[in-house]
């Protein structure tokens, strides 16, 4: 399988500080706080205005939905349950909302969401969304259905956001860079969250692995940032590429199975997966006490391994650079 900087950028599309999302903020900062409706069932988390339309976000306690939209065009709508809960300082989704806009608008890449909305931690009085361009968008938390939220909409060609930061107070909690994603999850990810001063992982992108040819290549792709870490594994199954993204804090030091394709029960099915700082290889074992090395690969500080499983795996056994056997276990890796 051809693979290069062209197919990175269509799979994963990085577009850390430029991707085409704004709002319509002034020329420094802008609040866009919402206001809970007394004895109505719906609560307006956000509001504001694009090319001289209104927009707002609503949480409906009673249909357990967050929707986003403009006036008089449809709505997106998501699940209440997945945002209500989750590590960090704010667990934000989006939607894909039809806008009305004077000038046309060409996509130029992947298509992203143009509404983020979701729920942050209860000390949190003030997210902030720091845009390309420098412009500062202020989000008020509202309180409804038992959490506190916040809603923003987005003009899609406008510059986007490049940075989250959360306050309470005058008090810095600490702030999160957006992850843009591609063909296989487009969207808008807010990760993880850093310490004031806190630095994510060291940009860098590697292929960690790939076999095959033709219609049967396949591999296994990280890319690194301030966000965290995204893999991509892209195999020749049918709907057979998955992508998925984690903070640096959910992998740091792990020794873990965190991507799969095929159940454990196929062969042959793929895996992506992280070892200790220390370990150099895996020795998977096969039938007839064949083995297979499976070297680790470090990105950005953290070590990935990726195989193809062919057989039956008997035994899994991690080595350092040196050949010490470190640890390991029966069946395969992700048992």
């Amino acid at each position: 399988m051809a693979v290069g900087r062209q197919a990175i950028a269509a799979r994963l599309a990085v577009v850390a500080a430029a991707a085409m999302m704004s709002c319509t903020a002034g020329p420094t900062a802008s609040h866009h706080g919402g206001s809970a409706r007394t004895g109505a069932r719906l609560v307006v988390v956000g509001r504001g205005w694009i090319e001289g339309r209104a927009w707002k976000v609503t949480v409906d306690p009673g249909d357990g939905l967050v929707c986003a939209g403009e006036a008089g065009l449809s709505r997106a709508c998501s699940g209440l349950r997945a945002l209500q809960r989750g590590p960090g300082l704010a667990v934000l989704s989006g939607a894909d909302v039809a806008v009305s806009l004077r000038q046309s608008w060409v996509s130029n890449g992947p298509p992203v969401w143009d509404a983020l909305f979701g729920t942050v931690r209860p000390d949190v009085t003030l997210l902030v969304m720091r845009m390309s361009d420098g412009r500062q968008v202020s989000l008020k938390p509202v309180a409804a259905a038992g959490r506190k939220w916040v809603g923003l909409m987005l003009n899609p060609v406008r510059p986007g956001v490049a940075k989250a930061i959360a306050y309470s107070g005058r008090t810095e909690l600490g702030y999160s860079v957006p992850f843009y994603g591609g063909e296989l999850r487009p969207g808008t990810y807010f990760v993880g969250w850093l310490r004031p001063g806190q630095q994510g992982p060291t940009y860098a992108e590697r292929y960690i692995a790939s076999g095959g040819s033709d219609g049967n290549g396949w591999d296994a792709l990280v890319i690194a940032g301030s966000w965290g870490y995204c893999t991509s594994l892209d195999t020749p199954l049918a709907n057979g590429s998955r992508q998925d993204c984690w903070s640096a804090a959910a992998l740091r030091g792990g020794a873990a199975v965190i991507m799969r394709i095929g159940s454990p029960a196929t062969v042959p099915r793929w895996i992506i997966g992280t070892a200790r700082p220390t370990v150099a290889y895996l020795r998977l074992t096969v039938p007839g006490h064949a083995t297979i090395k499976v070297p680790v690969t470090a990105v950005s500080g953290q070590k990935f391994y990726a195989a193809r499983i062919g057989a039956r795996i008997i035994r899994w056994d991690a080595f350092n650079a040196a050949g010490r056997e470190l640890y390991g276990g029966n069946g395969p890796p992700d048992a």
